[in-house]
Order: structure tokens, then C-alpha cells, then sequence
């Protein structure tokens, strides 16, 4: 399957769960202002009914923001949690429930075993190695597309599961504790940094493994990224103190 498939496939599963952050927003009567689908500028924006919608330049994910800032933390769990229903549980089960429609050949539980098989044997080697059940092969049917949606917005929904401050498990954390420690959101700058710190090494430590395994081609590469990180550490004003 085409990476632009891949990528429309992806916007798409980003867009149903920022539309779940809708639907629990109107559950709970939290009016939204904003759903974004990217970050950073805007190339396209419409308002309708009051939500602003737009379209950004980098397509790295979206957000939602409500327009309400005094809200109860009931209600606040309800809004985060209702995209992560959306993309775990709604999307996929739609998908897979699709299947024999488009496709008599293909039965629920075939399209259920399919998609949940790699979560349940190697959920960590799904995690780090995903594109070949997001990259099915064949031709592009509707039915290959439905697989890919489900299995895109069940790995969207689930790595959205992570306890860093900027995803939705981070902030339901935050929510569910900042009740037995009422300073705790004090703090969430710098749970905000630890969460980035945290984020980035879960991108590096796979890409440097990578690096190491091949590393008769690669140790130019790798030698360059040491040089210029003893550069930075060195000329930086706080290791000098």
C-alpha cells in the first residue's frame, strides 16, 4: 500500500478521535472552540456553529480545545477518555463489523483475529514495528482500507495510552491524581518536560538499535551524532558553571 495511503489512512483515524473528544464534550456540555487536525500553521479553517475547524501544516497528530477553563475534573475525564473510546473500541469494531459487507469472504472474527493477534503475541515489536499491518498487502479495496483504518486508529488510540503529560493518558493520569496530591498540577511543567525527554527516547532507543545492528554502514553516521552532541553539551552555558 502507498505511504499516501498510509498518511490518509492515518488523518483520518486522528480525525475520528479528535471528533470523540467532540462527542464527550457535548455529553458532558463542555463547549468546544477549536478542533485542530495538525500542529503549526494553519492552511485551511472553517467555523461552524461556533468550533473552529483547520487544518495545519504539520500533519503530526491534533488536538481539540474546549472553551471552557473552569471545568470539573468529572467532566474533563469524560472529554480525554471519549477519543480514546473512539479510536480503541468505535472505530475498529465499526471497521471489522463493515467487513463482510464489502467483502462476504471475510467474517468479523477473521478481520478481530487479524487485528488484535499482534497486540496479544508482541505488543511491544507491534509498537516499534507497525507498518506491516498498516501496510496491508494487495490492491487498494475497500476492504483492505477498513483493515487499515481499524488497525491505524487501534495503534493511534493505544500509543495515545501512554503516561506522557502531552498525550490523553498522561493528562488522564494527571486528573485522576491531582485529587489525592492537589499540588501535583503545580508540577505539570515539569512533568512536561520529563514526558518530552521520555517521548524522545522512545523514538531514538528504536532508531539507534537500528543504527547499531548495522553498524558497519552506519558508524559514519553515528560518530557525527556523538561529535555534535559532546559539542552541544560542552558549549552549553550550564555546563560550564
Amino acid at each position: 500500500m502507498s505511504y499516501f495511503v498510509l498518511l490518509g489512512t492515518f488523518l483520518l483515524a486522528t480525525l475520528l478521535h479528535e471528533l470523540g473528544h467532540v462527542a464527550g464534550a457535548k455529553l458532558v456540555r463542555i463547549q468546544v472552540r477549536t478542533l485542530s487536525i495538525g500542529f503549526g500553521p494553519v492552511l485551511a479553517r472553517t467555523t461552524y456553529r461556533g468550533v473552529t475547524y483547520q487544518l495545519c501544516l504539520l500533519l503530526l497528530g491534533g488536538y481539540v480545545l474546549p472553551s471552557d477553563v473552569a471545568v470539573s475534573r468529572t467532566r474533563r475525564i469524560v472529554f480525554i477518555a471519549s477519543g480514546l473510546i473512539m479510536s480503541i473500541v468505535f472505530v475498529p469494531l465499526a471497521c471489522l463489523a463493515a467487513l463482510p459487507i464489502t467483502d462476504p469472504t471475510v467474517s468479523f472474527t477473521d478481520g478481530w483475529h487479524r487485528l488484535m493477534t499482534p497486540w496479544l503475541t508482541h505488543p511491544l515489536d507491534f509498537l516499534f514495528d507497525s507498518l506491516p499491518l498498516l501496510l496491508p498487502d494487495g490492491p487498494y479495496t475497500v476492504t483492505v482500507l477498513l483493515q487499515s483504518l481499524a488497525a491505524t486508529s487501534l495503534f493511534l488510540g493505544l500509543a495515545n495510552c501512554l503516561p506522557l503529560i502531552m498525550l490523553d493518558g498522561g493528562q488522564l493520569l494527571l486528573l485522576l491524581f491531582e485529587g489525592l496530591f492537589p499540588g501535583l498540577r503545580q508540577q505539570e511543567r515539569k512533568l512536561l518536560k520529563i514526558s518530552y525527554v521520555l517521548l524522545g527516547l522512545l523514538i531514538a532507543v528504536p532508531i539507534l538499535i537500528v543504527f547499531v545492528q548495522h553498524l558497519e554502514t552506519t558508524y559514519p553516521i553515528l560518530l557525527v551524532g556523538a561529535f555534535v552532541l559532546y559539542r552541544v553539551v560542552k558549549l552549553s552555558p550550564r555546563a560550564r558553571l
